[in-house]
């Protein structure tokens, strides 16, 4: 039997994002993010935040639904890569571009994501919602930690508008793109599943996704040669 009185992890069921519950009237400046940098993140330190998390988060998105991009162009693009150390050294911007607001909440972060603190990924995810733009795709999205290095994604996506198999190759390298653009971590663990029907379990490693010309991969031939897994 599991052990009721273990700490909980606070990336635990941090995402439980259903269909019907998509708030759209409201998106926080500290949202407003590009979507189009690369996946490479800031290196963590060496020594990281070993500290067992204590409790549990559990949210709704309040992110505006997004327009849906055609399909084909979705894994094509990732959220703005997050400069941590930049932000670790520099209470203000100095670009000129960067809303005040989501620099002074990076810059308040930075030290603890750094450090490998996953309370503080999990404070990040909870105000940067990173997978919002999975919404016209996915009914459900949950992240976690396995560890400070590793982030784990599970979605259960809508029923499929194209062949099933790269619908949910093509969504699992877009959730790991956003996830790996926002945190320094070096790999997600991605399940994803259509219902009742196919699953695919595939971690991205950050160097080879850092290399990859997206424009012209195909997502099931990537995600295979990363080790992914479809099973019925």
């Amino acid at each position: 039997m599991a052990n009721e009185n273990r700490p909980r992890n606070p990336l635990d069921m941090l995402y439980q994002i259903v269909g019907d519950l998509w708030p759209s009237d409201y998106v926080p400046p500290v949202l407003q993010l590009g979507n189009e940098g690369e996946t490479a993140a800031a290196e963590k330190p060496a020594q990281a935040n070993a500290a067992a998390p204590s409790h549990e988060v559990l949210y709704e998105t309040t992110s505006a639904a997004p327009a849906v991009p055609p399909f084909e162009e979705y894994w094509r693009r990732a959220d703005e890569r997050v400069e941590w150390t930049e932000a670790l050294l520099n209470p203000e911007s100095h670009d000129g571009l960067t809303d005040p607001e989501r620099w002074r909440f990076l810059h308040e972060k930075a030290e603890r994501v750094l450090a490998g603190d996953t309370q503080a990924y999990a404070e990040v995810l909870q105000t940067v919602d990173p997978l919002a733009d999975l919404k016209p795709f996915a009914q459900s999205v949950t992240v976690s930690a396995a560890d400070s290095d590793t982030v784990r994604v599970a979605f259960t996506a809508l029923e499929a508008q194209t062949d099933a198999r790269r619908l949910l190759a093509g969504l699992a390298l877009r959730c790991a793109r956003d996830v790996l653009a926002l945190l320094p971590v070096s790999a997600v663990e991605v399940e994803g599943r259509i219902p009742e029907g196919l699953t695919l379990t595939v971690t991205f490693q950050r160097d080879p996704l850092r290399k990859a010309r997206f424009g012209f991969l195909d997502p099931v031939e990537f995600a295979e040669e990363q080790g992914g897994i479809f099973t019925e």
